[in-house]
């Protein structure tokens, strides 16, 4: 697949009006929209997360792990047809079918928002997430990707042999290098672990760059605190990275660093695609 070259993203970033007049209807009404796509997550996290942990206890009662992907990706689906319904939030995927050809590719991408990886298991096939090791062993939202087979962060080498057993089986590895959402900058530093990874397996990296608008879900807000609606993100597929002969991790790491930190900025309150001019 040829690499897809992001340059500048305009409509995503039209801006809200102006003092907008206050009608506490509204207000309350938005909110009330709000709390209820974070209610869908979490009814149905505690609904199926409990069963799906014990189950992963017991390697004979467990469901095979491409099948728990496809329930996620099921799940998450749902969970954003009915925030587009009810206009919470708007994802603009451009490049969405490409996404879905994905194969045994180490996926980077950056982390703006807390819903990222809603935001690519909705469309990336067979794919393994990368995960805060204390949200999967957590009893409300680690049991579905215990079986799902997604990989904590804690482990060290146990995560590089675990990442490179799922791209050898043609799985794709999605990992968030900056390790936690995006601070003040555009991008948080990278660890090295998905280039240790991508070296040992001889695997591409797949780029992914995530705009987001306003701070909602950002690590700057609490989750209940009142959003503009909706809340808009933009997925674009970035630049396919190959490691290079003799190439160390570290610096394989700086490279896609270097990378994401050319294509992205941050204004203070949304981050976008730097804006290029056309020649």
């Amino acid at each position: 697949m040829p690499p897809v070259r992001v340059e500048s993203s305009p409509p995503l970033f039209r801006g809200r009006n102006a003092a907008p007049q206050f009608v506490w209807w509204q207000v309350a009404s938005d909110y009330l929209r709000q709390l209820l796509t974070l209610g869908f997550v979490f009814l149905t996290n505690v609904v199926l997360s409990p069963p799906a942990l014990v189950l992963s206890w017991f390697p004979g009662l467990r469901i095979p792990p491409d099948s728990a992907q496809r329930m996620i990706t099921w799940l998450i689906r749902c969970w954003l047809g009915f925030a587009r319904v009810i206009r919470t939030i708007q994802v603009e995927l451009p490049d969405g079918k490409n996404l879905r050809d994905l194969r045994g590719v180490v996926v980077v991408s950056n982390h703006p928002s807390l819903i990222d990886a809603f935001l690519l298991l909705a469309v990336l096939p067979r794919t393994v997430c990368v995960m805060r090791a204390d949200l999967a062993s957590n009893l409300i939202f680690g049991g579905l990707s215990r079986l799902a087979g997604f990989v904590p962060n804690d482990r060290g080498l146990a995560l590089v042999r675990g990442g490179l057993e799922k791209i050898r089986d043609g799985e794709n590895l999605l990992i968030f290098p900056e390790g936690t959402r995006t601070r003040c900058s555009s991008l948080n530093p990278f660890t090295k672990s998905f280039a240790v990874i991508a070296r040992k397996a001889g695997a591409p990296i797949q780029t992914i760059l995530i705009e987001r608008e306003g701070l909602y879900l950002s690590k700057h807000l609490p989750l209940l605190a009142r959003a503009a609606l909706p809340v808009r993100f933009r997925v674009s597929l970035g630049e396919i990275i190959h490691p290079r002969a003799g190439e160390s991790a570290a610096g394989l790491s700086q490279r896609v660093e270097s990378y994401f930190l050319e294509r992205l900025e941050n204004d203070g309150e949304n981050i976008r695609l730097v804006q290029r001019p056309r020649p």
